[in-house]
């Protein structure tokens, strides 16, 4: 099994073992290729909703990959193109195709590689749903983040006992 399903197996287990209902009503999660269709599988009655940050950072990548960085910070017109590609997040799911239309009027050549990309990774249908933040309140992951980044700063290295993690949780909880 992937690990993504493995690990979400076992906590499908414990949560029996314990006599819990695992049932989450949403999932705030970044892109990557394995993690969402294991939510999806081991989870079918959650929605599965992609972190905003994450989706502007993969848009602003792949502006870098394309060479369009110094364009992007040097050209007002690029960076708005750009920062209105990212905000379609914001209209309504049934609106976001026509947004990219709009916007996508007028373009310069200097961005069609970039519409491309953005048409082809972001527009399909089933897709859309998973970044589209439009009425969403947490639309984003990046407090969790921060939390795992100030837990690995206090525990010092990567790897602690379970007792010594089971203090460190206990000791958070205070």
């Amino acid at each position: 099994l992937p690990t993504y399903s493995r690990i979400f197996e076992v906590l499908h287990s414990k949560a029996e073992e314990l006599g819990v209902q695992l049932e989450p009503a949403k999932f705030v999660c970044d892109f990557e290729t394995a993690l969402i269709p294991a939510i999806q599988g081991n989870f079918p009655n959650t929605q599965v909703q992609g972190c905003f940050f994450h989706f502007c950072q993969a848009v602003l990548q792949q502006v870098g990959r394309l060479g369009l960085r110094n364009d992007y910070i040097n050209n007002q017109e690029i960076r708005k193109k750009v920062k209105m590609l990212m905000a379609l997040a914001f209209l309504p799911v049934h609106l976001v195709s026509a947004g990219f239309e709009i916007i996508n009027v007028g373009t310069s050549s200097e961005l069609e590689a970039l519409f491309q990309y953005f048409q082809q990774e972001w527009l399909p249908a089933t897709k859309i749903k998973l970044w589209n933040v439009h009425g969403v309140s947490v639309r984003t992951n990046n407090h969790l983040e921060g939390w795992h980044s100030r837990m690995n700063k206090r525990a010092r290295k990567h790897h602690l006992g379970f007792y010594q993690f089971l203090q460190l949780i206990l000791d958070e909880q205070s």
